[in-house]
């Protein structure tokens, strides 16, 4: 209720007074992004001191556009656009694989520009596949791959333990429900990412950047992240759960790197790389698959 004054007292009238009850309304603007879960992962010492860790975020299962419109601006001959059902959630680290991170799980770190924050770099696609066999023996999962000096078998497609993202999955967690060239948008600018030297010819810490609506960072530079497909065109028509298994000479890398030109950093772009391959420009990012159990 507010006070309102009809007509001024004087020393010969009273005031006259009329209450006046007035509502307020308000209006607020939210902005909610996908409901995620989130996977902890620490490595401890003897002591209980934790040496490393990793958060992982939830993807759910669901349909998206692979690749990139024939009309689309810088766009690759091997970016076919076609579409992709994946039938399984799955967890995908926050982050690349830390050097902090790593450094816990192989008591060694190999990267250029060293860091705990920095991603980890000139790492081949079967240092890859042993961190994941690595870390899934710490946890006591059952390791997905088989490991020998010519190649990687992904010898557990269910269940079991740590793994690279398949490329399909890659792409449908960069997009985070975008159609555009980035996450962002169709432009990509030095307050999103990591690309063509813009912090100097380096790596950068993980939390420089905001994350993309899934919660996930650094989907565009930083680091080129390994892939467990094989390099191939893409199949014509509609696929589910797509992964290249055989034996090839060249693996899949997303995402660009420090040193790329914008156009490479696209969701949509393809590089490919022997898995022998180690630079101070590659680095991955762990998955493991989801259950209807986990909270």
């Amino acid at each position: 209720r507010e006070k309102v004054v009809k007509r001024e007292g004087t020393m010969f009238r009273k005031e006259e007074v009329e209450w006046v009850t007035k509502t307020q309304h308000r209006s607020e603007t939210v902005l909610v992004k996908r409901p995620s879960r989130v996977r902890h992962i620490e490595i401890r010492d003897a002591a209980g001191q934790v040496l490393g860790d990793q958060a992982m975020i939830r993807v759910p299962s669901g349909e998206f556009t692979m690749g990139s419109a024939p009309d689309a601006a810088l766009r690759g001959e091997d970016e076919l656009r076609h579409q992709v059902t994946l039938t399984k959630s799955f967890y995908v680290g926050q982050t690349v694989v830390t050097q902090q991170f790593w450094v816990a799980v192989q008591n060694h770190n190999p990267s250029f520009f060293q860091g705990e924050k920095l991603p980890v770099e000139q790492i081949s696609f079967f240092d890859a596949a042993q961190f994941c066999n690595t870390l899934s023996a710490l946890e006591g999962l059952e390791p997905v791959y088989e490991i020998s000096e010519t190649e990687v078998i992904w010898t557990l497609r269910k269940g079991g333990g740590y793994r690279m993202l398949t490329e399909a999955e890659w792409e449908y967690a960069s997009r985070a429900d975008s159609q555009t060239a980035y996450w962002c948008g169709e432009e990509l600018t030095k307050v999103h990412a990591t690309f063509g030297r813009n912090q100097g010819a380096r790596t950068a810490d993980w939390d420089l950047f905001s994350p993309n609506p899934w919660g996930l960072y650094d989907v565009h530079g930083n680091v080129w992240e390994w892939c467990f497909d094989g390099y191939e065109r893409y199949e014509t028509g509609a696929v589910m759960d797509p992964v290249n298994v055989r034996d090839v000479e060249a693996r899949v890398a997303r995402g660009g790197s420090w040193a790329s030109e914008r156009s490479e950093c696209r969701s949509a772009t393809r590089a490919s790389y022997s898995p022998w391959h180690h630079h101070n420009n590659v680095g991955f990012r762990i998955a493991i698959d989801a259950t209807d159990e986990e909270p």
